[in-house]
């Protein structure tokens, strides 16, 4: 196998640059589109995002149903390439532009089972117009049918195996033609959930029925759910399995296109639904352990900073030791500032944060949060991130002169470019940092009033050692 680190470093030979920069913290801005707006207005934003602070920003791909920028792939479905209003320019050449001047990370994100069309339009949805079957479809008979929040053609099907070839071929296109950090996947609106009662709404197309009648033996139009329940439990499960299969053949598209991508799984926090809501039909803790994500970005966390960090501290312990947690700053958090303490407790990365009203002529970013410097984002590079994590870890304790040592050796092993990066050599990292982190939190190295933050850093960098590995290709 193979590293995809980028740099060549002898030693522990970190920049200069790298040394000096002492916040490690992503920080993402996620700008939505409520509407159309222009390449002056992007680039205002951008710059001013660099500005504050921030670090990288996550770009809408789709609006009112159609590509920002165009694709071919749409134009080969017989569809129009690109949304009218961005006819003339792409916002992803724009952003690009600003991006490699200014030092930021460019993610794109879609929400990829969602339908999507203008507001107040009573025409379909663009590819619903083209391809009414890749809707996901309710009941085939009104009186099968409870009381439903969702409308229909509110969900595209996953399981639709024309519809998952064409998502995966537009965005393998585009993610060959930008350098983009990072996916980010979100997947808060699904068609696949359930109730208390085990009522399963969602989804009775052709390609769901089809499926399931080869997988399971039977059709799920005519399961009663009342007297049937062992069947509505065997479906439900392979509905939840039906995500972890379409995530992962867009993984593979995905890094076909760029193998160094990051894919972010945007999701709602379990602790952020209330109990009478609809369960999404999900294996989110497992995507991680699996690689089908590298990160998870949860959302939905209480606004003010003490139920958040306990909220986030349940989420980090649930998940395993080898994940990465991203969360998403809450909309309507009260006192932002708050939240940045609690962030550098825990063993994350960094957070997200959507910035409204970011195409306005007074957008500030100061109004969200304010920061007091700079910052690296740490899932971009994370070899690098680790290292800096362990020189971090020996300006705490300066006496620790053998403990140092250590790091050094750990660092060595990370960036020696004489013999190619392999997963045994992460792994043998991943456990000596681990044993270090169990000898401090047992007290047998000593770091006075700094051993939490010692012990997070050393979380963190096991973490990030995982993300590494993602990495590594044959």
């Amino acid at each position: 196998m193979e590293a995809l680190t980028g740099n060549e470093r002898e030693g522990i030979g970190l920049t200069a640059e790298s040394r000096d920069i002492a916040a490690l913290q992503t920080r993402s801005a996620v700008l939505e589109a409520p509407r159309v707006f222009t390449a002056e207005t992007l680039r205002r934003a951008l710059n001013r995002l660099a500005d504050c602070n921030w670090n990288a920003v996550v770009l809408p791909g789709f609006f009112e149903g159609y590509p920002v920028f165009s694709s071919q792939v749409w134009a080969d479905y017989g569809m129009r390439r690109q949304h009218p209003k961005f006819a003339r320019w792409n916002p992803f050449d724009v952003a690009f532009d600003v991006a490699w001047r200014r030092g930021l990370d460019i993610l794109f994100s879609v929400t990829p089972y969602l339908v999507q069309s203008a507001p107040r339009s009573r025409r379909k949805a663009p590819l619903l117009r083209r391809h009414p079957k890749w809707a996901a479809q309710r009941h085939p008979s009104r009186k099968r049918r409870l009381s439903e929040a969702a409308p229909a053609e509110t969900f595209f099907c996953p399981v639709n195996p024309d519809y998952r070839r064409f998502l995966s071929d537009t965005l393998h296109v585009l993610l060959e033609d930008y350098p983009f950090h990072g996916l980010l996947v979100d997947l808060r609106h699904y068609p696949f959930y359930s109730s208390e009662s085990g009522y399963v709404p969602w989804c009775y197309c052709g390609a769901c029925r089809q499926a399931t009648l080869v997988d399971l033996g039977f059709d799920p139009a005519g399961v009663d759910f009342a007297r049937e329940r062992s069947l509505v439990e065997r479906w439900k499960e392979w509905q939840t399995e039906q995500m972890d299969t379409a995530l992962a053949y867009l993984r593979v598209r995905v890094l076909k296109a760029r193998r160094t991508m990051r894919i972010l799984g945007l999701l709602t926090t379990d602790s952020g639904l209330a109990d009478n809501v609809p369960r999404p039909l999900l294996h989110w803790k497992s995507w991680v352990e699996r690689s089908l994500v590298e990160a998870l970005v949860m959302d939905r966390y209480a606004p003010l900073p003490r139920p958040f960090e306990a909220q986030l501290r349940a989420d980090v312990e649930t998940l395993p030791r080898s994940s990465l947690l991203i969360p998403m700053l809450p909309r309507k958090a009260e006192n932002p500032q708050a939240f940045l303490e609690v962030f550098r407790k825990e063993p994350i990365p960094g957070f997200a944060a959507r910035l409204e009203g970011w195409d306005q002529p007074d957008f500030d970013p100061r109004r969200r949060v304010c920061f007091d410097g700079p910052a690296r984002p740490m899932e971009s590079d994370p070899v690098q991130s680790i290292c800096l994590l362990f020189e971090r870890m020996k300006a705490m304790a300066p006496h620790l002169e053998e403990f140092g040592a250590f790091l050094d050796d750990l660092a060595r092993i990370l960036l020696r470019n004489d013999v190619a990066m392999r997963v045994d050599r992460l792994l043998m990292v991943v456990e000596n940092t681990r044993g270090l982190h169990d000898k401090v939190l047992a007290g047998e190295v000593d770091f006075g009033s700094r051993r939490d933050e010692a012990l997070h850093d050393l979380d963190l960098a096991c973490r990030l050692a995982y993300l590494a590995g993602c990495d590594l290709t044959e």
